[in-house]
């Protein structure tokens, strides 16, 4: 009888283990004061004839262009965001009627955010005849713009150590090396949202305006953003 000879070969066991890691959202959040102010005028006129609509617009433009002018700010700083001349439909008993035409513009002027600034604009056209409406939106220069975010980004690597730290001593473990950095796109799970800053907006009625003589303060924008950092966990 042929005997079967077995050879048992013994390997060593090997156990595959990956390194622990955390993934951090870090939050940053400041509040910035916008150095940018937007004034806004909105003239407009009726008349009977397509082309005395636009004479009488452009009389009253200049008038605006003037009383500006006067306060120290070029013509070339003047900017024209909307010019429409449309019919001017009136409604009777149900029905639609045509009467003359409409023409409509807005100007724009920037300057620097300021009490005196804001206060000089609203007493020229407040004290002047010529018959308005008015708005003030503000913004964050892109210089400032920059430098905020900047900061913004700076506070959003911190605020993700911070937290790291805090969860491994929890755990009795060790923050080791950073292991990858994300910015954008930072998954919808997340606690945390990046909120733009925008423009503020303050309408100013014609009755209002004798009131706001001195200016207004404008509010602060909050600027936020975020990161998301994976860090690698050792065992203490």
């Amino acid at each position: 009888m042929k005997h079967l000879l077995l050879t048992l070969i013994l390997l060593p066991t090997i156990t595959l283990s990956q390194s622990s890691h955390l993934e951090i959202v870090g939050q940053g959040r400041l509040t910035a004061t916008p150095d940018i102010g937007i004034f806004h005028i909105t003239i407009s006129e009726i008349r009977n004839g397509f082309g005395e609509s636009i004479e009488a617009l452009s009389i009253k433009e200049n008038q605006v262009n003037e009383l500006i002018e006067s306060l120290g700010y070029s013509s070339k700083d003047i900017k024209n965001s909307q010019y429409s001349v449309s019919a001017n439909s009136v409604w009777k008993r149900g029905q639609r009627y045509d009467s003359g035409y409409y023409a409509h513009e807005q100007l724009s002027i920037e300057f620097q955010n300021d009490k005196s600034n804001i206060a000089e604009l609203i007493n020229a056209f407040s004290q002047n005849d010529i018959k308005t409406e008015i708005t003030f939106t503000f913004k964050l220069s892109d210089e400032l713009r920059t430098k905020v975010r900047e900061q913004v980004i700076v506070e959003a690597v911190k605020d993700a150590e911070s937290k790291a730290k805090i969860i491994s001593k929890s755990k009795n473990l060790t923050l080791g090396k950073v292991l990858s950095i994300k910015y954008g796109n930072i998954p919808s799970e997340s606690p945390f949202f990046i909120s733009e800053d925008f423009e503020d907006i303050l309408e100013v009625p014609a009755t209002h305006q004798s009131s706001l003589s001195r200016g207004f303060s404008v509010k602060d924008f909050v600027i936020t953003d975020k990161v998301l950092i994976k860090y690698e966990l050792k065992n203490n």
